[in-house]
């Protein structure tokens, strides 16, 4: 015999989290290919930013837009989307066209792409990261360091030709041009300076990471703008992001070679000089001590590491980076968990207000 059921009330009926929706976006200089329910175009302009975001917000609240890193267009995209409280996922270009063929679509158009970067979204959704909101100025921090590097780059080739030129005229040409770069350099470098300063997280990160040793003002500038992501991922992840993590190529009873590949290439440049420092150092530190040890470890005959001297100095080098960055990226997720205090240069706390990221 079947009882009677009851149904339950709303009350007593177990609440069940909303799913999170996933948008491809495809991101170009003048349109935005987008990929939900169905495929639309946005002209990539104010007025159609705005309406891609109006109709985002009218679909739910728990929309997640996922989008490829592009460079300054990607960056200006995220800043519109943070404006708007519009959850955010950045994947690399790289990722997404593994996936692509992996699921047999050789062919690649704008359409396509969007719709990959949302298959790939639906797929992997348990390892993708909700990026942080940026600052109010983070994007054009961005670019006067972009635009700064270019600068530096330029002053440098500059003085490449200039060595190898004999004509006056042309010598008194580029010193002109060298010295008018230099001035230019002057004036960007001022104003992101200043941008950071008014910017109360960004100053106080930057003063965290020259805590370690060998990270002067300009690297923890950079790494304040160009790695954003440290002190919210793991050890393992953050060596893996700026390309200091060795992989493995071992097949069967064969072992490979370990490598390391991929990543910010920047941050990696600026980790080398970093440790550099931190080993010329008088005092002894961390640096000095992880140095030894690999030296003793590489001398062993008996070890899988042996390799040709100019290979160990590189080793090495690559396992002190990889410290370094964990060190950061611990140094900076204590500081966030403890409601990012201002700190002197002494370790001292300053300031204790708690601020917003």
């Amino acid at each position: 015999m079947i009882k009677n059921y009851t149904p339950k009330s709303k009350s007593e009926i177990p609440h069940q989290e909303e799913k999170d929706i996933y948008v491809g976006v495809d991101l170009s200089k003048s349109k935005l290919d987008v990929m939900s329910d169905k495929y639309r175009i946005y002209p990539n302009s104010d007025s159609g930013c705005k309406h891609f975001c109006r109709d985002l917000k009218q679909k739910s609240n728990n929309v997640v837009v996922v989008y490829e890193a592009t460079g300054s267009i990607s960056l200006q995209f995220a800043a519109m989307l943070d404006m708007n409280g519009i959850q955010r996922c950045q994947v690399s270009p790289r990722k997404i066209r593994h996936f692509a063929k992996g699921g047999i679509k050789e062919a690649k158009t704008d359409k396509l792409d969007c719709e990959v970067i949302r298959n790939y979204a639906i797929t992997y959704s348990q390892h993708l990261k909700i990026n942080a909101p940026m600052s109010k100025d983070y994007a054009e921090m961005r670019e006067l360091q972009r635009v700064e590097r270019f600068i530096a780059q330029n002053i440098a080739k500059t003085k490449q030709v200039l060595s190898d030129c004999r004509s006056e005229f042309a010598r008194k040409t580029l010193n002109d041009k060298i010295k008018a770069d230099k001035e230019q350099r002057k004036l960007v470098n001022a104003q992101l300076h200043r941008l950071i300063k008014e910017d109360e997280y960004m100053g106080r990160k930057m003063r965290i990471l020259m805590q370690e040793i060998g990270v002067g003002k300009e690297t923890a500038v950079a790494l304040a703008l160009e790695l954003p992501e440290l002190g919210n991922l793991s050890r393992k992840e953050v060596a893996a992001l700026v390309g200091v993590a060795p992989f493995n190529f071992d097949s069967g009873n064969k072992i490979g070679k370990r490598y390391i590949r991929y990543g910010r290439r920047n941050i990696r440049n600026l980790l080398y000089m970093c440790v550099r420092a931190a080993l010329n150092a008088k005092t002894e530190n961390v640096y000095h001590k992880r140095w030894k040890q690999l030296e003793r470890k590489i001398k062993n005959p008996n070890s899988l590491t042996n390799a040709p001297e100019d290979k160990d100095y590189k080793r090495r080098m690559v396992a002190c980076m990889r410290l370094m960055i964990v060190r950061l990226n611990a140094i900076t997720r204590d500081w966030i968990a403890e409601g990012c205090p201002d700190i002197t240069q002494r370790g001292k706390v300053i300031a204790t207000t708690a601020i917003k990221k």
